[in-house]
């Protein structure tokens, strides 16, 4: 059989479960709502010597004689063992109950309000201390009012909110002593929610008395002086006058302690000399000194005098003496410093005049009269024109026009080479005979690659043809060898047929690594901003494949003198688009 109670204790709703042949509670005890008290939790006898256990003191502990006080929400098992061997075992568990429930259902609502309205104007009465007294207490302050109802009626339609309801257990008195100056208390701490309930202690005050020190009267309860708490009464002492260098001292005394402190007198302003280069601003009275020397300012040395500070007229070193430069044609020795000369100019020495040079120093390169002039014999088909008095050439051979392009050049064959503006063109539209086979790069070509090679390694950087004249059996073996592998469409693009390789030109080369990858280095891009000034041009620039019938090549080159590549360069255009010719095979 077994048998259910729901009470409260401590503003918790208790329900205890057992079972067993355990007599149920007496009324009397069930009736027992009593918040703060123990609770028995049987009526049954178990003796006096039997022994209460619970398994969880924070939720609820039990008494010896079997009264339980609930602490905390939770469960808890109680175990009681008589003397006699007989063991009961009970579950409780322990739910919080909410301020304002004065009904106990859980929850807050109007009729809550109701009861503890007819509550406050006693219309019904609880005993004080009661759960339902409690519960009506809204506020916690130890009285049903109306102002509960209000709160209670706020909480029930959302305008308060609500918290569990406990009763306060306070321990032990706990004393705080007062002192001299501060109160001290007699206070109690709730278990459950700490609150604290004071009484004040008042301070004791101070108990002066004449110490060791005649002046010094001293608390005999808490060691403190007088003067540290009324203040010290000083009056003045030794007098030490203020200078520019130290300000003065006015030495009091306290005439109850005898303690003394140092008053700061102010001082007189310095009387202060100009600095100077050498020395800082200094006080003529105290020789007190601030700030820095102005520092000399220095005059540069010449060829015959030293440094010289325009300010004190110090100096420092040696003169310069003469930085001579060699007599020329026209000056005598001259410091190049302060232009004094020295002895008499070495005069001209002339070299005759030429066809294309005027008379001409030797020494200098001053010129006087004019040039001579070629006496030009008219160009051939298979000569230039060409001086009869130096052996000069001008142009290239004629040879047969077979047209003009689209900007107005003459295009001429000679031999089976077509010259544009006297500009050999091979690309897919102008083919070389198999025959044309100078055998290396031209000795004008090479010269001036050598010249720009040079002029790059000045700066750090390494070019070098990796590719320079090909015949035109060897191109046809490479050109055969790409179409092969990638097919002729492809082969095309990047590969130049037999009779159509610049390379066969002995004036195109292929510089350092043969992959895009070299416009990104600082020899490509030094190569691209430079190349024209020693007459070379990018034959294949990006993005003018249409134009120029081959895929972007940033290391092939081509020489074409330095005005031309200047030209073409500064244009912005391809050879093609300059001269307004084509690049398709037929």
């Amino acid at each position: 059989m077994k048998y259910c109670r729901r009470i409260a204790a401590m503003g918790l709703s208790i329900m205890l479960l057992w079972g067993g042949a355990v007599p149920a509670l007496a009324a009397e005890e069930a009736a027992l709502r009593m918040l703060g008290k123990a609770q028995p939790l049987t009526a049954a006898d178990f003796g006096a010597d039997a022994v209460w256990t619970s398994s969880d003191e924070t939720v609820a502990d039990v008494s010896s004689g079997g009264l339980v006080t609930a602490w905390t929400a939770g469960t808890a098992e109680i175990s009681v063992l008589a003397k006699d061997g007989r063991t009961e075992v009970f579950s409780l568990r322990v739910a919080p109950a909410l301020a304002g429930d004065a009904d106990d259902n859980g929850v807050v609502d109007v009729s809550d309000a109701r009861t503890a309205l007819r509550a406050a104007v006693g219309l019904v009465s609880y005993p004080a201390g009661s759960l339902p007294a409690l519960l009506c207490d809204a506020d916690g302050d130890g009285e049903t009012a109306v102002t509960d109802a209000r709160l209670i009626l706020r909480t029930a339609v959302g305008l308060e909110k609500t918290g569990p309801l406990h009763a306060h257990v306070f321990g032990g008195e706990t004393e705080v002593p007062p002192d001299c100056e501060r109160d001290g208390e007699i206070y109690q701490t709730c278990r459950i929610c700490g609150k604290k309930e004071s009484s004040p202690l008042p301070a004791l005050g101070h108990d002066f008395q004449l110490g060791e020190n005649a002046f010094r009267r001293v608390c005999v309860r808490c060691g403190r002086s007088e003067c540290d708490v009324l203040g010290h009464d000083f009056a003045s002492g030794t007098l030490r006058e203020s200078t520019c260098a130290a300000p003065g001292i006015l030495e009091k005394v306290c005439l109850r302690c005898g303690r003394t402190e140092n008053e700061d007198l102010p001082q007189p302003p310095h009387t202060w000399l100009a600095a100077t280069c050498t020395a800082p601003r200094t006080c003529a009275v105290c020789g007190g000194t601030e700030g820095e020397p102005l520092g000399h300012r220095w005059q540069a040395a010449d060829c015959t005098k030293p440094k010289t500070c325009t300010v004190c007229g110090g100096t420092e070193g040696d003169p310069l003496g003469h930085r001579w430069q060699p007599a020329g044609c026209t000056k005598p020795k001259t410091c190049s410093v302060c232009g004094k000369t020295e002895g008499a100019p070495l005069g001209h020495s002339w070299q005759a005049a030429s066809c294309t040079k005027p008379k001409t120093c030797a020494r200098c390169g001053a010129a006087e009269g004019k040039a001579l002039g070629h006496v030009w014999q008219d160009a051939t088909y298979t000569k230039p024109k060409t001086c009869t008095r130096c052996g000069g050439v001008e142009g290239k051979p004629l040879g047969k026009v077979i047209g003009v392009s689209k900007k107005g050049y003459t295009i001429a064959v000679y031999n089976g080479v077509t010259y544009v503006d006297d500009v050999l063109v091979a690309n897919k539209t102008y083919a070389l005979p198999r025959s044309y086979a100078p055998g290396d790069l031209t000795t004008e070509c090479r010269a001036a690659f050598n010249k720009m090679q040079s002029a790059a390694a000045r700066q750090g950087l390494s070019i070098y043809v990796s590719s320079g004249y090909r015949s035109y059996d060897l191109q046809n073996s490479l050109y055969h060898r790409y179409a092969s592998r990638d097919g002729y469409a492809a082969a095309d693009r990047y590969s130049a047929r037999p009779g159509h390789s610049e390379h066969q030109t002995g004036l195109a080369m292929d510089l350092n690594t043969i992959t895009n990858s070299f416009a990104y280095t600082a020899e490509g891009k030094w190569v691209a901003a430079h190349c024209h000034e020693y007459g070379f041009i990018l034959r294949y620039p990006q993005g003018k494949e249409s134009q120029t019938g081959y895929m972007y090549e940033p290391w092939h080159l081509r020489y074409l003198g330095v005005e031309k590549a200047t030209a073409i360069r500064n244009s912005g255009l391809t050879l093609e688009e300059y001269y307004g010719i084509t690049s398709a095979y037929s």
